[in-house]
């Protein structure tokens, strides 16, 4: 199902489940990551909510394997209450789709105090 009309309030919308601030000072982007997981690139940060996934437009069955890793760590992040860049999973996609092995994540000081209080 492609979509083809302009008319950009018709096509899917879905949850932000998470956002990640990318490039430096002056060529900042944000990447917001889906609840379909795909992920969307804007120049400017969506507050929560929904907003329009054009892959689900151009291609609701397909979702690569990259976005869904990425995807997946933001979750994780979500509920660590940690950033994006702080988890590295360690993925086996040989025999079909990826399944995570285990994750690695960094933590500084601040960090630690905090998850060991609650």
């Amino acid at each position: 199902m492609t979509m083809t009309s302009t008319d950009r309030r018709s096509w899917p919308r879905r949850l932000v489940v998470g956002v990640n601030k990318e490039g430096k000072h002056g060529s900042t982007e944000y990447r917001h990551y889906l609840a379909c997981g795909h992920s969307e690139v804007r120049k400017r940060w969506q507050k929560g909510g929904n907003m329009t996934c054009f892959s689900c437009s151009a291609a609701p069955d397909v979702v690569d394997d990259e976005t869904r890793i990425d995807f997946w760590r933001v979750q994780l992040a979500r509920k660590l209450g940690v950033q994006p860049d702080d988890i590295d999973l360690i993925v086996d996609s040989e025999n079909g789709p990826p399944r995570v092995q285990f994750a690695r994540i960094t933590l500084d000081g601040p960090e630690v105090r905090r998850l060991l209080s609650h």
